[in-house]
């Protein structure tokens, strides 16, 4: 018999037939077809990303518009595979529970990991889903090395000079922030001014300066409070010193 249901119980009986007629019917039997495996699922969902770890969603988004039930049976096990960095490595096995969320953990900052997932019932294993791609968090840069004074002291301005972190957290340096320390700050000198990286070091030439409104009425009610830290954002620059 063909053409029937996956996972269905049906009822069958057979009588004989020659050229007077039908003879009576058999005892009817109980007949179940086997069920299917799970369709393939979708691919892991990132949920939330650490420097050494992620933490992922294994259930399948419901789908709208399906109102036909699956003939398939529950889920009972997930199996996560894991593919780590840039080359193409073989997968290897992280997971294999009933858990719908699962953190991946020992894994290295800033890094690509490849994820492939296949589910199980009763009645056997799914294929595996497409394969999708998460990055760990990078590390904050730790502490720039040798600030100091370099040349003479101006009136209305010193020169500082710097060296990039040893350790840069796994992502490219993009931004310093230079924190200076005074009784008072008029709303003259404050200002916000872009910088871009050298090899050796980072420079601010204040005549690319540009006063921010916004800042300054900060600043205004800032003045009232005695000495205050404020922040100076300088960006990359090609040149190894910085005017204040």
């Amino acid at each position: 018999m063909t053409h029937l249901q996956p996972a269905t119980t049906y009822m069958l009986r057979v009588a004989a037939i020659n050229a007077h007629g039908q003879g009576p019917w058999s005892e009817e039997i109980s007949v179940t077809t086997h069920g299917l495996p799970p369709s393939p699922p979708d691919p892991p969902r990132l949920l939330k990303s650490g420097t050494r770890s992620l933490l992922l969603t294994l259930e399948s988004q419901s789908k709208t518009g399906t109102s036909n039930p699956s003939p398939c049976k529950p889920i009972t096990r997930y199996q996560l595979e894991m593919q780590e960095g840039e080359a193409r490595q073989h997968f290897k096995g992280v997971y294999d529970g009933d858990a719908t969320t699962f953190l991946v953990e020992g894994l290295r900052r800033c890094s690509l990991y490849r994820f492939r997932l296949c589910a199980s019932n009763a009645d056997g294993m799914s294929h595996w889903s497409d394969i999708v791609a998460f990055r760990t968090d990078p590390d904050p840069p730790s502490v720039p090395k040798g600030l100091r004074q370099r040349g003479r002291a101006r009136p209305y301005h010193v020169n500082l000079y710097w060296f990039p972190p040893d350790d840069d957290g796994g992502a490219p340096i993009n931004a310093y922030r230079l924190e200076i320390l005074m009784p008072r700050l008029p709303p003259a000198l404050f200002r916000k001014y872009t910088n871009q990286q050298g090899n050796s070091g980072k420079k601010e030439n204040g005549s690319r300066l540009r006063p921010n409104s916004s800042d300054l009425e900060e600043i205004k009610a800032a003045e009232s409070k005695g000495p205050i830290c404020w922040p100076w954002v300088i960006c990359k620059s090609l040149k190894p010193q910085c005017f204040i």
